[in-house]
């Protein structure tokens, strides 16, 4: 059990043991089939770094206001030396079941802003999160806004949590340097590595081996060693082969509950190419595989845009990445995994200067930029709800959360005798379908929503016999967008989201 295991992101051997148990590969090992499971565990490995991380964490319940008149924020202060700031919540809109265009900033002593970002598909991510590195010591401010202002009324309470690091072995280069604070975070809690020269190395180019036995220290990828024994790579030397084939195996991410995504990290021609070089487009793409987000990456036909303090700007060099990765890159913006690169620029006779966002996505992957990222991505990871909104995976409370966030792709049950499948088609063009059955007969009212919670149509309501029914849907007069499908009645009432397209 303890050799066939997946690494637990963030956690250390005394607090979870070795992680994530794998039946399946245990009985594969019990019997003798594979027997050299364990290379990647954590728990048996002598790390070349360490660092012990500290940290706190205080709540705050914040409210937005569009309006502005009771829009609550809170300050609080942040010691010299500290690592890594991260505050974060969850925003579910009108009735706790829309999702809502909401977002938490941080705003540091000398008045820079630091936001979460606020995904395009908010009404499947419900969870927003900041993290800066290496925050300036003083009195801090967070709140929440909204995309351009606009947002539902939302009280929510937010965390805020303060890293720092002690007993620093082995990282001799990194002191002053700009990602300082996230390598320091990242190694404490085992998402990379430093070199057993006692450095880090934080600007030397990320290798694909070296993304991969960081993948599975800190992604939740599960070990992948095929059953009738032998090396997958030829090109990948004998110790670190379990990296490599881990990652390149169809179903590597543990978020991927359902077993239906391609690799974290593809290869071409039976060739790993272990020391090849990692740009943005690649690591974008490995890090929304391992939280399982594929589904959602390849449904997103939208533009690509970034946020910058509440706004939106497109991203000006979305032609240089490939139509089958946009979506990978949207999510990893929305996310906060991996930053658009801005910049001003201002005619002679421009008032203001006009702002430009871009994503370099053939720009290679520095070991700092992967330990960035890394912290990032634990603190989406640790989250929890991301993967299980795509998927529909159970939480411990017995509901999908697939059914928490709307979407619609099957009908569920509900308390009391509901089952509610939204819209056929889905994405609807001109006509579509509501079904739902009942059992027993009970009033009901079905009506659509905008993204800010307006009513735009009520498509039935009263009293209704036990049994299945269908009513229509008239999606030609609707504008392009995202609306929200409410059942309500005294047997229970749901949510479910449907995408009008034109």
């Amino acid at each position: 059990l303890e050799a066939t295991a997946t690494n637990i992101p963030g956690r250390e051997g005394y607090e979870v043991g070795a992680g994530y148990v794998n039946a399946y590969d245990a009985v594969v090992m019990a019997l003798g089939r594979r027997t050299d499971f364990g290379a990647t565990v954590a728990l048996g490995q002598t790390f070349n770094s360490r660092v012990v991380v500290n940290g706190s964490e205080a709540s705050y319940t914040l409210t937005f206001d569009p309006t502005g008149v009771t829009t609550k924020a809170a300050q609080f202060s942040v010691a010299p030396g500290t690592l890594q700031l991260a505050a974060g919540g969850k925003f579910t809109g009108a009735a706790g079941e829309t999702g809502n265009s909401v977002g938490v900033r941080l705003t540091a002593p000398d008045g820079t802003r630091y936001t979460s970002g606020i995904s395009a598909l908010f009404t499947l991510y419900t969870t927003r999160s900041v993290t800066v590195d290496s925050p300036q010591p003083g009195t801090w401010t967070v709140e929440l806004y909204g995309v351009n202002g606009v947002g539902l009324p939302e009280t929510a309470p937010v965390y805020v949590l303060q890293k720092s690091g002690s007993q620093v072995i082995g990282l001799n280069d990194v002191n002053g340097h700009p990602a300082a604070g996230a390598i320091l975070a990242a190694v404490g809690q085992r998402l990379v590595d430093g070199d057993s020269d006692g450095r880090f190395r934080p600007n030397d180019a990320l290798k694909r081996i070296e993304l991969a036995r960081f993948l599975t220290l800190g992604a939740g990828i599960r070990q992948a060693l095929a059953l009738e024994g032998g090396r997958r790579f030829a090109d990948v030397p004998a110790a670190l082969a379990p990296y490599a084939e881990a990652v390149a195996a169809r179903s590597a991410a543990l978020r991927d509950v359902f077993y239906a995504q391609d690799a974290v990290v593809p290869v071409t021609n039976g060739s790993f190419n272990p020391n090849g070089l990692v740009s943005r487009l690649d690591l974008a793409y490995a890090l929304v595989q391992s939280l399982g987000l594929e589904a959602a990456a390849r449904a997103y036909n939208g533009a690509l845009e970034a946020q910058f303090d509440g706004k939106r700007y497109s991203i000006e060099d979305a032609g240089q990445i490939p139509a089958s990765r946009k979506g990978y890159v949207q999510l990893a913006l929305d996310l906060g995994l991996i930053n658009a690169r801005f910049s001003l620029s201002q005619g002679p006779f421009d008032l203001t200067p006009k702002l430009h966002a871009t994503f370099a996505p053939q720009a290679t992957v520095s070991r700092a930029d992967y330990a960035v990222a890394a912290t990032r991505f634990y603190d989406r990871y640790a989250e929890g709800d991301l993967s299980a909104a795509v998927s529909g995976g159970s939480s411990e409370a017995g509901v999908g959360a697939l059914a928490k966030a709307g979407t619609d792709t099957e009908a569920d049950a509900l308390p009391h005798g509901i089952t509610f499948s939204g819209s056929r088609p889905n994405p609807v063009n001109n006509q579509g379908q509501i079904s739902f059955t009942l059992s027993e007969s009970a009033p009901v009212r079905i009506a659509m929503y905008d993204a800010l919670g307006r009513e735009v149509a009520l498509l039935h309501e009263g009293w209704t016999d036990a049994g299945s029914h269908s009513i229509s849907l008239n999606a030609a007069v609707l504008s392009a967008g995202t609306y929200f499908l409410r059942l309500d009645s005294s047997l229970g009432s749901h949510t479910r989201t449907v995408s009008v397209v034109r």
